[in-house]
């Protein structure tokens, strides 16, 4: 059984958050083992993104806290980034 995924992506200009991206052959060789080896989850981001799910799941009071307070950031103009 085969399958095949595909993925379009129509970009009239790159943005910064799209040149500093994960390499697309990275990608592409994490998709195909997810597929290779029947996993149903896969997380293809920075540790930060990963942190942040773990901490919804242990304890998610602190996580919506966190958002909450990343919120209140940009609504008065800071612009918060995970870096």
């Amino acid at each position: 059984m085969f399958t095949t995924v595909l993925i379009s992506i129509s970009i009239s200009a790159i943005d910064k958050t799209i040149a500093q991206g994960m390499d697309p052959a990275y990608a592409a060789r994490q998709i195909l083992n997810c597929v290779q080896y029947n996993k149903p989850d896969r997380v293809l981001a920075p540790f930060t993104n990963h942190a942040a799910i773990i901490i919804r799941t242990l304890c998610p009071a602190l996580y919506f806290k966190i958002m909450a307070i990343r919120a209140n950031g940009q609504r008065k103009g800071e612009v918060l980034v995970n870096k």
